[in-house]
């Protein structure tokens, strides 16, 4: 799959002939290099951008990642009702599930359901997210 460049245009425009600047700007920045891109400040400021993007994604991904766990775990639970009382799982509900689980023991009821403090971040959160590391 061929790379694609997100990058985009510098935001300047020329005073004299208010065209707009050619230059792609630096990544997480909205300016060339030309029109103050390479400052110091500039790059600070487009490396904070970027790694609260990159935070912002992995979280987005440990969220999706929480859900559909939760969705297959209650589908198996609806799954495993149903079988036990011999029903359509379209007919099992939540008082289907607590009287199985008080006769059978299974399916498991509500707490045992994963939680979202069970998905794991990447090791490299702490960096990204302004720990210790990054700074060093």
């Amino acid at each position: 799959m061929p790379r694609i460049r997100w990058a985009e245009r510098c935001s300047a425009r020329s005073t004299a002939t208010l065209r707009p600047c050619t230059a792609w700007a630096i990544r997480g920045g909205a300016v060339c290099v030309a029109h103050g891109g390479g400052s110091p400040q500039a790059r600070r400021e487009a490396g904070r951008r970027l790694a609260e993007q990159a935070a912002q994604r992995m979280v987005a991904r440990a969220l999706d990642r929480w859900h559909r766990r939760t969705v297959v775990w209650q589908v198996r639970r609806v799954a495993v009702a149903a079988e036990m009382l011999g029903i359509a799982p379209e007919r099992v509900g939540w008082a289907e599930i607590v009287w199985c689980h008080t006769v059978y023991g299974v399916p498991p009821l509500d707490d045992e359901a994963p939680r979202a403090s069970d998905v794991r971040l990447p090791g490299r959160t702490a960096r990204v997210l302004g720990g210790p590391a990054w700074r060093a």
